[in-house]
């Protein structure tokens, strides 16, 4: 399993925790027949999975097992939720890449405020033994309006090609009605938990390039079809100064963190996403500024997404049904 070498900046926060916030936006745009684009705010939780309970006692308004204003709620996220979540990711990303993390996992992620929450894509970052490397993500994807999961188990690339040319995979699911599915996604990421993070995920249209490409959101590493190539990390990354071989530059401050999903063509990106964050301590202060300057963080983002489906239905843009209508014996998750 290839790793991601964790920065040198990134330690504990005055709380002693490795677990904090990230404040920031998150920016859409289509690039594709009708171009659309918006940025909102955003405020994301960075936890270590066996730092919870610690975490959230800060405040008398968290929790992670009672009903509160923000509140860690099991069940909205991966696998079985009678089974603890550090539990579920380490045996997904053991069964699908062949080797279980040995160290901690962090999750990025929207937590449930006043009793809504909504992810369209959660990151499980899993550490080395050392706790100095990400060796593998498990990206988690939500889709609009249907609400259904698929999780992408990826090997980490090394930390200049996780931020710059990222991880190429086949997309599985049908996440939007205006979006196509035969389409690869590339997620980019600079190293998790510096002040500055940020990540970005490219929507590309597919290639075929790739032989033996496994199945990120499959039960073994098996090769599938050529019409669905799945998770592939890019073996073609331009050289320096090439198109695509440097970080894209932040437009906001210095303490942002950033991250991005997009779907790929060789002529050829047709949808990109991005995410600029701020770092905050995970104690009391942020957690009261959170309540106060975040009211309905989960909520914005619902209705992010479906006011902004409006505006590209009002604008023409080509409406897809769920392969599951079209194709009567697709699962429901929409893999085709």
């Amino acid at each position: 399993m290839s790793a991601l070498a964790a920065p040198d900046a990134v330690g504990t926060t005055p709380t002693g925790l490795r677990s904090c916030l990230y404040e920031g936006t998150i920016g859409h745009r289509r690039r594709i027949d009708v171009q659309h684009g918006f940025s909102q705010p955003i405020v994301l939780a960075h936890l270590d999975l066996a730092e919870l309970d610690e975490a959230f006692a800060a405040h008398p308004l968290w929790s992670t097992s009672r009903p509160a204003p923000v509140r860690f709620r099991r069940r909205d996220l991966h696998g079985d939720p009678s089974v603890p979540l550090d539990t579920a990711v380490r045996a997904t990303l053991a069964d699908r890449l062949g080797t279980a993390p040995a160290g901690p996992i962090r999750l990025l992620t929207h937590l449930r405020h006043w009793a809504w929450t909504f992810n369209p894509i959660s990151l499980y970052f899993a550490y080395d033994a050392e706790d100095t490397r990400v060796e593998a993500v498990l990206a988690e994807v939500t889709n609009t309006p249907w609400h259904e999961r698929t999780a992408y188990a990826l090997a980490a690339p090394p930390p200049e090609e996780a931020e710059a040319t990222g991880i190429r995979f086949a997309k599985a699911m049908h996440v939007s009605p205006f979006m196509d599915l035969d389409l690869d996604h590339v997620l980019r990421f600079s190293p998790p938990g510096r002040d500055r993070f940020v990540v970005e995920m490219d929507d590309r249209r597919r290639s075929h390039v790739a032989d033996g490409v496994v199945d990120p959101t499959g039960s073994a590493n098996r090769p599938l079809p050529a019409e669905a190539r799945s998770a592939r990390r890019l073996g073609l990354a331009p050289g320096p100064g090439a198109p695509g071989a440097a970080a894209r530059p932040d437009q906001t401050g210095s303490r942002e963190v950033g991250t991005g999903l997009d779907d790929v063509d060789a002529g050829d990106l047709v949808f990109s996403a991005r995410m600029v964050l701020h770092r905050r301590p995970l104690d009391r202060a942020s957690m009261t500024h959170v309540l106060l300057h975040h009211r309905l963080p989960a909520h914005r983002v619902s209705a992010g997404i479906h006011l902004n489906a409006l505006r590209l239905w009002r604008k023409g843009a080509p409406f897809r049904r769920h392969p599951r209508h079209t194709h009567p014996a697709a699962p429901p998750g929409a893999h085709r």
